[in-house]
């Protein structure tokens, strides 16, 4: 009896641990996945000519529709690429301020505006997803403070 009150807690442990990284992995994947979908969305050849805000709520939808609704995205997380050091061939630095635990923020490059709407012709475009994993295991958060950062990202070539 001695034993199992001596080893329980860290058997426990070590088994919320894993299904912390279970989720860690998990998440990782499914934003790989959204980064993805995000950037293939504004490929086709439909999306020549669109208005920036149609790009961006198609980006959103792909992205929403990829994490399966688990994860809350709307227009107000979307950023241009440019401003965390990115381009529309190189991912960004996500930055370590960290908003509230399992947030996302998604960035384009280029970022469609009305001044400046993704340019016709084949060009790159890019989708970087910084997503802010908080473990759900107190112990676990404790020799992690905050929230671990994942950055996921795809460029892809427009077809129009």
């Amino acid at each position: 009896m001695v034993e199992f009150a001596l080893l329980a807690p860290l058997a426990f442990l070590v088994m919320l641990g894993a299904l912390d990284f279970g989720r860690l992995t998990y998440d990782n994947s499914f934003m790989n996945n959204a980064a993805r979908e995000g950037a293939r969305v504004v490929t086709p050849l439909n999306m020549s000519g669109a208005s920036p805000s149609t790009i961006r709520d198609a980006i959103v939808a792909a992205v929403k529709r990829t994490t399966g609704g688990g994860i809350q995205v709307d227009s107000s997380q979307l950023y241009d690429l440019t401003t965390i050091g990115g381009s529309s061939t190189t991912a960004g630095t996500c930055p370590t301020t960290r908003p509230a635990p399992n947030d996302v923020r998604i960035y384009i490059a280029p970022y469609p505006t009305t001044s400046t709407p993704i340019p016709t012709g084949q060009q790159d475009v890019t989708v970087q997803i910084c997503f802010y994993f908080a473990p759900w295991v107190p112990e676990v958060a404790k020799w992690f403070p905050g929230s671990f950062v994942m950055r996921a990202s795809s460029t892809q070539l427009t077809e129009y």
